[in-house]
């Protein structure tokens, strides 16, 4: 088990008044492409020594990444999702990062960026979905590492 894994609720009313709106809490999952230049829609993993898929729950919104690309120079990557059901159900193999720089340089994607991918920020996962990378407009051999910042939905109210 997970250093950080617990079972109870997260809640943030603020100064003890459970009238006040209790916010979603950012949640944070590393990743790691081991080959820049492999096919887009290639599944990244935990790190460079844990081969496991990296998942990510049903409702959650993927809000930021940051990551550090080691590919030769004019490297490009996409970053996105495909479900865990099949792999065809939900998919968007940039949908997190569109072209963004994977050589040798620290990138940190934020919706408003120009390679963001159309569901950075703005698309709730409507099903469990592993994170997935692969070569853009430009393949270059290499690896990249990163942090995927994300949210579940909540509605704010106290649980039952």
């Amino acid at each position: 088990m997970a250093n950080t894994t617990f079972t109870g609720n997260v809640r943030a009313n603020g100064n003890g008044n459970r009238a006040n709106y209790a916010g979603s809490m950012c949640m944070v999952a590393q990743f790691h492409v081991p080959a820049t230049n492999a096919a887009a829609g290639t599944d990244a993993q935990v790190s460079a020594n844990d081969t496991r898929t990296v998942q990510l729950p049903k409702g959650a919104i993927v809000d930021t990444i940051i990551f550090n690309g080691q590919a030769a120079a004019g490297g490009k990557i996409d970053i996105g999702f495909a479900d865990l059901i099949d792999g065809v159900t939900f998919v968007d193999t940039d949908g997190f990062v569109d072209n963004g720089a994977a050589d040798d340089a620290q990138e940190m994607i934020l919706p408003s960026s120009a390679t963001a991918g159309n569901d950075l920020g703005l698309t709730e996962m409507t099903h469990d979905v592993k994170i997935v990378a692969g070569q853009g407009a430009a393949a270059q051999a290499g690896t990249l590492t990163g942090t995927i910042f994300y949210h579940m939905v909540d509605d704010g109210k106290e649980s039952a």
